[in-house]
């Protein structure tokens, strides 16, 4: 768990150290030394709030055996041009080998479009949350777990101020041995989503 979240807090240091030099560009709508034009601006100015609601489905993968099935809905803003911090709300249907689980959870979100052209944008996101359920998750686990996710995906403009949304994201659970590692059986997998976003 200590490693897996050494990653999150990497991938969220990168996209942190990215977002200006790459909000220039995008800012500019291409290359940084590309001449600037009136034409020109961002996808997603400094300023703007985004409303997110979003659904997927997490593939197990390595020793896993656990399928969620999730629905987010979060509010982000962009604290600098095409970069944005956020906060999710998140609901699982897990189905194990032996149950199924209702999960629930908060937490945070950073997301870096780093490429736009026409209608669409292509980012890294990375986000973490806390999570509680009604039985252990994963199975022999525990009630409450955490959870860190990294990835990318592509946003496709359908009119002004609403998008599209679809990517993947790596996606672990555990509950970082607070209570041993014969209680943190944690969970790795795959999520894939898509959903839509609102700007104003």
């Amino acid at each position: 768990m200590k490693r897996r979240c050494r990653v999150c807090l990497i991938v969220a240091g990168i996209l942190a150290a990215l977002a200006p030099a790459r909000a220039e560009e995008l800012r500019l709508g291409r290359d940084a030394g590309a001449p600037r034009s009136s034409k020109d601006s961002p996808a997603f100015p400094k300023g703007t709030w985004a409303v997110e609601v979003s659904g997927g489905y997490v593939q197990p993968v390595r020793f896993s055996l656990d399928k969620f099935y999730n629905a987010n809905v979060g509010l982000g803003y962009f604290v600098l041009d095409n970069f944005s911090i956020g906060a999710q709300l998140e609901g699982y249907y897990d189905e194990q080998p032996s149950h199924t689980a209702v999960v629930g959870g908060a937490g945070f979100m950073l997301r870096l479009h780093l490429f736009a052209f026409d209608r669409f944008t292509l980012y890294l996101d990375g986000a973490g949350s806390v999570t509680m359920a009604d039985k252990p998750v994963p199975e022999f686990g525990t009630h409450v777990n955490l959870t860190g996710k990294a990835g990318g995906g592509i946003t496709y403009r359908l009119r002004d101020n609403v998008y599209l949304e679809a990517g993947a994201r790596y996606f672990h659970l555990s509950n970082g041995n607070l209570h041993g590692r014969d209680q943190n059986p944690s969970y790795d997998g795959v999520q894939y989503y898509g959903g839509v976003m609102f700007t104003f």
